[in-house]
């Protein structure tokens, strides 16, 4: 692997955990390209994801006019747009939020996540050139669904996982 190409993964990987590859690969494509898959005809569907994808880019637009067309970070219209539409919850029905259907993509079978890597290009090379991106210490609740939890998720051990959420780097703001 050269030392350019981005890897999913680390030390703090738990050993069920299989590296996600070959999402990087290939030609950059549109939002549209990239949600295709998950239009009615496609292989895994999500409901009303063109309509969200269209108002991303209209938010992308909007951003783009408000900065006097370039955005400050060097992101360009797609990639403003991927980062908008996995912020959309689908009111309607909140299973079918693009950000949810993809986030469940990423735990167990890997296989369902390759519709995603498209999707992952615009996002993660956007979300790369925002200037927080990638702080060095990150904290994140844990919801006590799983009753090993804490056996699984030790306090003070780094940990890594596949699906993105929310993260702060304050652990005040955490806990309040």
């Amino acid at each position: 692997m050269s030392a350019h190409r981005a890897r999913f993964g680390g030390d703090g990987a738990r050993a069920d955990f299989v590296p996600l590859r070959g999402w990087d690969r290939g030609a950059a494509k549109t939002l549209l390209e990239c949600v295709a898959p998950f239009v009615p005809e496609g292989r895994l569907r999500i409901e009303d994801i063109e309509e969200y994808a269209l108002d991303a880019l209209e938010f992308a637009e909007r951003h783009l006019r408000k900065h006097g067309g370039a955005d400050p970070h060097g992101l360009t219209h797609d990639e403003i747009a991927a980062i908008n539409l996995y912020t959309k919850e689908n009111v309607a029905n909140t299973e079918q939020s693009f950000f949810r259907v993809m986030n469940e993509a990423f735990n167990g079978d890997r296989s369902k996540a390759v519709p995603f890597f498209a999707y992952l290009q615009l996002f993660v090379g956007g979300a790369r050139r925002l200037p927080n991106a990638c702080p060095a210490k990150l904290w994140r609740a844990f919801p006590n669904l799983d009753p090993r939890w804490k056996e699984l998720y030790p306090k003070g051990r780094e940990l890594f996982w596949w699906a993105f959420s929310s993260t702060t780097t304050s652990s005040e703001l955490l806990t309040n």
